[in-house]
């Protein structure tokens, strides 16, 4: 089994090996366009969503993330990665029995579907070079910088005084996806109001987006061009969780970084905390900072009261420790998004939990996915949002790292060739009866 040092951090193969390669073949340019321009659709769509039942919405990503899996299984290559099926199965099956402990309902069996239904879509996988998928790495840093043009339109825009533009305002109401803040004024009687890059949940999504481009482009290329784009759109976008998502990153991102970017921070940083304090960022980081112990903030809801009712699940009766109290029984509360490991745990329990994350964590990091990529997408999921049944952010964690195998060129496309061959052609030859005998091997 390989083993992980630091040392390939150090060394920054990425570079090499992600950058340096021969040129794609038809089918992973396929794949490359299909990726990008489905990751875009996705991101522009994450909004709109179906009303199943009432309090249940459905975000059309998921939609669209399994058409692009059909796709990519049609001419891409793509196919079931079998220990991931596996481990999906264990998980579901699992999952399956506590919930016929706890008398699942008709309330509640629509949870245990969905549950079923988003992570479907994590056991697929398509073999890939190193060069294909560093592309997509660019394309999606790309996409981050794009959104950061649009936190620029936002503050443009309210800078005229006009009103900020959003998608919400165009949706119609059966079609939205609820429970987010779209708009929110930077702080209490503010004029002025967060971006939400138009097309984006809420503000904190924004920022998440162009947090996580950041964090490639700094483990990648490090251009400055686009450091310095996504760097301020994360700044201007007022969003603590994309500066949380900075932090949570910054064990793996310290590998990366070369002695001049990091020479040219350290030069850059009088005047960055100048423009910081005239715009009023540090202010703003300052009271995000301190949320953590105020009772009903954002950081505390995030953080702190995840780790009282865990810490409350495992002190608890054992029986709801070990099976949960069955799928969508969570207790809701205002302004108050579970955080995964709360929402699983108290659910279904630590047997089912233990399934779970064995599957997630196999399912994004590894088989070739460098590490930065498959860390960046985990904190967001793990830490940031009410991550285990809002479909996008699974769609996030399998677009960027969960659903690739990088190999050789050569193995890629072999891989990649017998896939898609008919069955029809594995078969023996036959010689017609006419044809010519093949000519004898002397001795």
């Amino acid at each position: 089994m390989p083993t992980l040092s630091i040392d390939r951090f150090r060394k920054r193969p990425e570079k090499a090996s992600f950058d340096a390669h021969p040129p794609l073949d038809d089918r992973e340019r396929f794949v490359v366009r299909t990726v990008t321009w489905g990751y875009a659709l996705i991101t522009a769509t994450q909004k709109v969503a179906l009303l199943l039942f009432p309090g249940t919405a459905l975000q059309i990503a998921l939609l669209l993330t399994m058409g692009l899996i059909g796709i990519l299984c049609w001419r891409g290559g793509m196919g079931i990665d079998v220990r991931k099926a596996m481990l999906y199965l264990a998980f579901g099956a699992a999952a399956g029995v506590t919930a016929l402990a706890n008398n699942i309902t008709a309330t509640t069996l629509p949870s245990m579907l969905f549950v079923y239904a988003v992570y479907s879509i994590f056991i697929f996988s398509v073999p890939l070079s190193k060069g294909a998928y560093g592309k997509i790495l660019d394309n999606i840093v790309l996409l981050g910088a794009i959104a950061a043009g649009l936190v620029y339109m936002d503050w443009a825009v309210q800078l005229v005084g006009m009103e900020m533009p959003s998608m919400h305002s165009i949706l119609p109401e059966q079609f939205r996806f609820f429970n987010y803040i779209y708009i929110q004024p930077i702080e209490w009687g503010s004029p002025w109001y967060k971006p939400n890059g138009y097309f984006f949940l809420e503000t904190s999504f924004v920022s998440q987006f162009t947090a996580t481009a950041l964090v490639i482009e700094i483990c990648r290329r490090q251009r400055l061009l686009y450091l310095a784009v996504t760097a301020s759109g994360l700044l201007l976008s007022f969003g603590g969780t994309g500066l949380a998502l900075l932090a949570l990153s910054l064990p793996v991102v310290f590998f990366y970084v070369r002695p001049r970017l990091l020479l040219i921070g350290i030069m850059m940083l009088p005047l960055l905390f100048g423009v910081a304090l005239k715009a009023g960022l540090v202010d703003n980081i300052e009271t995000r900072t301190g949320e953590f112990s105020q009772e009903g903030k954002s950081g505390n809801q995030r953080f702190t009261k995840q780790g009282e009712v865990i810490a409350a699940t495992l002190m608890g009766p054992t029986r709801e420790a070990l099976v949960g109290i069955g799928p969508g029984r969570m207790p809701q509360r205002l302004n108050l998004l579970w955080i995964p490991a709360t929402k699983v745990l108290v659910e279904y329990g630590l047997f089912v939990s233990v399934l779970f994350w064995v599957f997630y964590f196999y399912s994004i990091f590894g088989r070739g996915v460098p590490i930065f990529a498959s860390w960046v997408v985990a904190m967001q999921y793990l830490f940031l949002n009410g991550s285990f049944l809002v479909p996008l952010l699974s769609v996030i964690c399998v677009i960027i790292a969960g659903m690739y195998r990088i190999e050789d060129p050569e193995k890629v496309a072999s891989a990649a060739s017998r896939r898609r061959a008919p069955t029809r052609l594995r078969r023996p030859i036959r010689r017609p009866a006419d044809a010519a005998p093949a000519a004898e091997t002397p001795g």
